[in-house]
């Protein structure tokens, strides 16, 4: 693939062009949209901003298999997490059902 230089003013361009059209997309979902600092500030209900950022980058320094690679590690991480949160639910759900059915039989069954 080509290698394309682009100048510094052509990814200031660029980059004014892709927040305007994520500010137009945003606004026309009804939200409200404000410059930051770093890029954008989108206001999200019950009192949560999040902020945009748009970075350009040349192919020669920007590798997207690495950053594919990242995300799907940052996925499985996720994932791995989620699945340990699950396991660990199950065993308390577990124990609190032996706990209640030893409750249960303690209170069916008479003292002597």
């Amino acid at each position: 693939m080509e290698q394309v230089k682009v100048s510094l003013k052509d990814k200031a361009v660029l980059r004014n062009d892709l927040y305007n059209t994520l500010e137009e997309a945003l606004v026309d979902l009804g939200m409200t949209v404000e410059p930051g600092a770093e890029g954008m500030i989108v206001h999200l209900d019950n009192g949560l901003f999040a902020e945009v950022a748009v970075t350009i980058k040349n192919e020669e320094k920007f590798d997207i298999e690495v950053a594919r690679q990242k995300y799907a590690d940052k996925v499985q991480r996720a994932a791995d997490r989620a699945a340990k949160s699950a396991e660990v639910a199950a065993k308390k759900a577990e124990k609190a059902a032996e706990k209640l059915a030893k409750e249960a039989a303690k209170a069916v069954t008479p003292e002597a």
